[in-house]
């Protein structure tokens, strides 16, 4: 094997592998396996959306939910490269056949900006590039986006709402569930 194709399989293996001791021991077969199946998921947690988390070998796939219940298990699956794709606060600026999960530290947290100058730019990226975005936590009636008197509840509710001006459909939602979402707004 020349050291071209040796640098390759070595990236396949590292993008393909879900963590370290798995990338270790792919390294010590060899690494076939991992160069092989070079698809990226998450196989350790069903999001409450019932969705798989299967990353697109062609694009970024963007991961969108609640913190609570979802996010908060997905994020220990998540590489390096796959935490805020695209903006100052990632490591790359592209991770395609990755994912791309939006994590900000706690210390710049501030409810009434945070969305403008966190969540907003690394969507419209998202968006801009053409990622697929899948919603780990599914929303089924709009009771779990917003208040009775239409006041959104949450980042998780200003991304979808986001969404819905952008008109750029989550690929786990189906065209009906999209119509529904969007009539909420």
């Amino acid at each position: 094997m020349g050291a071209g194709a040796a640098i390759a399989k070595g990236f396949k293996m590292y993008r393909a592998a879900r963590s370290a001791d798995e990338l270790a021991e792919g390294a010590v077969r060899g690494g076939d396996e991992l160069a092989e199946d070079a698809v990226r998921s998450v196989d350790n947690f069903v999001p409450t959306s019932g969705s798989q988390l299967v990353a697109n070998p062609y694009k970024i796939t963007t991961i969108l939910g609640r913190w609570a219940g979802d996010m908060e298990h997905i994020k220990p699956s998540m590489l390096p490269e796959d935490i805020n794709v695209g903006t100052a606060l990632g490591e790359v600026a592209e991770n395609k056949g990755g994912f791309n999960f939006l994590n900000v530290p706690d210390h710049l947290y501030d409810p009434d900006t945070f969305f403008e100058l966190y969540n907003k730019p690394w969507l419209e990226g998202a968006i801009n590039r053409g990622d697929d975005i899948i919603l780990a936590t599914k929303p089924t009636n709009p009771l779990q986006l917003m208040d009775e008197f239409g006041s959104l509840k949450g980042m998780f509710a200003e991304e979808v709402q986001y969404l819905v001006q952008q008109n750029y459909k989550p690929v786990n939602l189906s065209a009906s569930e999209w119509n529904t979402i969007k009539s909420w707004f």
